[in-house]
C-alpha cells in the first residue's frame, strides 16, 4: 500500500478539507441556516441529550426507557440485518445521497470520523486495494487508533511523509462534503471508504453466533439497536441506534434495571398488602364466634391467599424478566432507509456516537 498527497487536481478538494476542520467547532450554527425546521430541532434535541448524557454516571441513562411494546411506526433494522452478509468484511464504498443533503448533514453530525491528514490538513491518499488499482483512496475510520495505525504504516513505507501526517478527527456531516461527489471523483481515480471498527464488527458477528446464525462475515460499518429502547426529550422520542455495543449494553442494562426495580416495588407492594390482609382475615377466623362470622372470615381468607399467591407470581415473573433483543444492522443500510422513508419511520433516529457511557 503506497501512501502519497493528493496530486494537483485534488488542491481544491484537500483546501475544503482544511476549512471545514477549522469550521467544526461552529458547525451547528452553520447547519441551522440549511437544515430545515423540523430536522434543527431534531439536532437540538439529539445535542442537548448527549450533553445530559454525558454529564455524570448516574444521569447518563436517565432519558432512556424501555417501551413495554414498539410502535408500529418505530425503526427496527431486524429485517436488514442479514443484508449483505455473504461477502468477508471489506472497506464499504461512501454511499451516494439521493435525499437532501443538508438534512442528512443535521442527522449524522454527532457521529465523529477520524481521517490522516498532512501539516496542511490535506488528506493522505492510499493506493488501490488490488494490485492494478490505480484508484487514490481517501479512508474514513471510527475508531481514533486504526487511523493511527494507517500512520505507522506509512512510517513503514515513507517516514518523511508520516512525519508530516497526524489522526485528524472530524464529524460525519463535514464527511458528506466529499462523499456527494464520491462518483464524480472515481472517474478521475479518486475513491473515499468506511472503515469499520474491527472491534464492533467481532461484537456484531458474536450477535449472530448467539442468535445461532452462521455467517462467514460482516460487510459494512456496525451498528446496534436494543427492541423497545428510547431516549426522551422534552419534546419528542427518537429511537438511539449505537456505533458501540459497550454502549448500547450499558443502556439497556441501564434503563432494564429502572423498569424492573419500579415494577418490583409496586408488585412487592401488593403482595404485601395481600399477606396482611391474609393475617387480618385469619385473626378473625380464629376469633369468630358465630357460624356465619367464621364462614365469612373463612371466605375472606381464600380470596386473600389467592391474591398472594397471584402477585407472588407476578413479582417472580417480574424479577426474571430478561434483558431486550438487541439487533445488528449496518450504518450504510441504515442512511439509505433514512435517505428514502418517505412514511417516517426513520424520523426519529438518533445516532449517539462511541464511548458516551465513558465520558
Amino acid at each position: 500500500m503506497k501512501a502519497q498527497t493528493d496530486p494537483h487536481p485534488w488542491r481544491q478538494i484537500q483546501a475544503q478539507c482544511c476549512q471545514a476542520c477549522q469550521a467544526m467547532q461552529g458547525r451547528w450554527q452553520e447547519l441551522s441556516q440549511h437544515a430545515q425546521h423540523g430536522l434543527q430541532q431534531a439536532a437540538e434535541n439529539s445535542q442537548q441529550f448527549l450533553h445530559q448524557f454525558s454529564t455524570a454516571s448516574a444521569r447518563q441513562l436517565q432519558n432512556l426507557a424501555l417501551a413495554t411494546q414498539r410502535s408500529s411506526n418505530s425503526a427496527a433494522f431486524a429485517s436488514l440485518s442479514l443484508g449483505g452478509m455473504a461477502a468477508a468484511r471489506r472497506p464499504q464504498p461512501v454511499f451516494d445521497l439521493a435525499a437532501s443533503v443538508d438534512e442528512m448533514k443535521a442527522r449524522v453530525a454527532t457521529i465523529p470520523i477520524y481521517t490522516v491528514a498532512n501539516k496542511d490538513n490535506e488528506f493522505v491518499l492510499v493506493s488501490g486495494e488490488n494490485e492494478g488499482d490505480k484508484r487514490q483512496l481517501g479512508l474514513f475510520f471510527f475508531n481514533k487508533s486504526d487511523a493511527q495505525a494507517l500512520v505507522d504504516k506509512i512510517h513503514e513505507q515513507n517516514p518523511q511523509l508520516a512525519k508530516q501526517s497526524q489522526v485528524l478527527e472530524v464529524s460525519m456531516d463535514q464527511v458528506y462534503s466529499f462523499s456527494n461527489g464520491a462518483s464524480e471523483h472515481a472517474a478521475d481515480g479518486l475513491a473515499f471508504r468506511f472503515m469499520p471498527d474491527a472491534t464492533q464488527v467481532k461484537e456484531a458477528m458474536q450477535v449472530f453466533e448467539d442468535a445461532g446464525i452462521d455467517i462467514p462475515g460482516f460487510t459494512g460499518v456496525p451498528v446496534f439497536q436494543a427492541d423497545g429502547l428510547t431516549v426522551k426529550t422534552e419534546n419528542a422520542r427518537y429511537t438511539p441506534i449505537f456505533l458501540s455495543k459497550s454502549d448500547l449494553d450499558a443502556a439497556v442494562n441501564n434503563a432494564h434495571s429502572q423498569r424492573i426495580t419500579q415494577k418490583v416495588q409496586v408488585t412487592q407492594a401488593k403482595v404485601d398488602r395481600a399477606e396482611h390482609e391474609l393475617g387480618e382475615a385469619t385473626k378473625q377466623m380464629q376469633e369468630a364466634q358465630s357460624k356465619s362470622s367464621k364462614a365469612k372470615a373463612q371466605a375472606e381468607m381464600a380470596n386473600a391467599q389467592e391474591r398472594l399467591e397471584r402477585y407472588n407470581e407476578r413479582l417472580n415473573e417480574v424479577k426474571s424478566d430478561s434483558l431486550p433483543k438487541v439487533e445488528v444492522g449496518t450504518l450504510e443500510e441504515v442512511l439509505t432507509k433514512m435517505e428514502n422513508d418517505t412514511e417516517g419511520k426513520w424520523a426519529e433516529v438518533m445516532f449517539i456516537p462511541p464511548g458516551v457511557t465513558s465520558n
